[in-house]
């Protein structure tokens, strides 16, 4: 990601400041955690007890990726908080998304 860099001249000092492009000023739309977890959940309670020895690690892989989805999303969520972006946790695609009018234009 480019981050937009300012340098401002002050009495011979110079100070940097980063601020996120104008296109990152709005909510950045990510699942909600429900979604993960209604997967797992119906993974490990009704899937898992429904195959066979041979199926469950097929499925037992699939319930690691999800869990290793799920926490790379939070660092994802942490890295944005850090740096003063908000997220908009979306229940369904049907959400209205940002469109092109809502985002700022370019001076």
């Amino acid at each position: 990601m480019h981050w937009i860099e300012f340098r401002i001249h002050t009495s011979g000092r110079t100070l940097i400041r980063n601020t996120a492009p104008d296109f990152l000023v709005h909510p950045v739309p990510i699942p909600a955690h429900i979604h993960y977890e209604l997967l797992l959940q119906l993974l490990e309670r009704q899937t898992l007890n429904a195959i066979n020895r041979e199926q469950r690690d097929q499925i037992q892989s699939i319930i690691i990726l999800l869990r290793k989805a799920a926490a790379t999303q939070k660092q994802v969520e942490q890295h944005l908080a850090n740096q003063g972006i908000d997220v908009s946790y979306r229940w369904s695609l049907n959400q209205p998304e940002v469109s092109e009018l809502d985002l700022p234009t370019k001076t």
